[in-house]
């Protein structure tokens, strides 16, 4: 029986080969669940949630699908009246990597949001709900950290100017 003896005199001084790195894949799918903080929209800061579809292209570049929502705010004016509000907001963005490291990646955004602000009305001699639907472009900064390898840590910064509103809605008829 022939078996396979070790070198007697082993060479350690060789330096070892270096690992192969693992392939970057050029398409990688992303599915993510934000908290959200919603500033400026209602009269007071809003929380809530977003899910994001994302898409990632090679290393530098990701596209992205968010569809947000609040929490219903109230707002007791006396007693007996009060208005609740909320918002609903779809957003598209494009995002390449302006830092890229192993563990983090810093990224600049630029997309585009739509944004549904919905109230209605409690206690009043005729309660109404109303909608009010604007666009803005919007600018995005995004912090992510993988911690382990696969989770990613986000924290986004996003800024949105609204466009002219041309479409206000209560009950159901437009008003200008």
């Amino acid at each position: 029986i022939w078996t396979r003896r070790p070198d007697p005199t082993p060479d350690f001084s060789r330096p070892r080969p270096a690992p192969k790195p693992h392939p970057q894949p050029l398409l990688e799918a992303r599915v993510g669940l934000l908290g959200l903080v919603e500033i400026g929209a209602l009269p007071k800061p809003a929380w809530g949630g977003t899910l994001e579809l994302g898409l990632g292209v090679g290393k530098r570049w990701s596209f992205a699908a968010l569809g947000s929502m609040t929490t219903e705010q109230q707002h007791p004016l006396n007693e007996q009246q009060s208005v609740h509000l909320s918002l609903l907001s779809a957003a598209a963005e494009a995002c390449t990597a302006l830092q890229l490291r192993p563990r983090y990646r810093f990224d600049g955004c630029a997309g585009a949001r739509l944004t549904q602000a919905r109230g209605r009305g409690e206690g009043f001699d005729e309660n109404r709900t109303a909608t009010l639907t604007w666009g803005a472009p919007l600018l995005c900064l995004e912090l992510s950290v993988r911690a382990p390898s696969f989770i990613e840590w986000r924290w986004e910064l996003e800024g949105a100017v609204p466009l002219p509103r041309r479409r206000f809605l209560v009950d159901g008829s437009e008003v200008s």
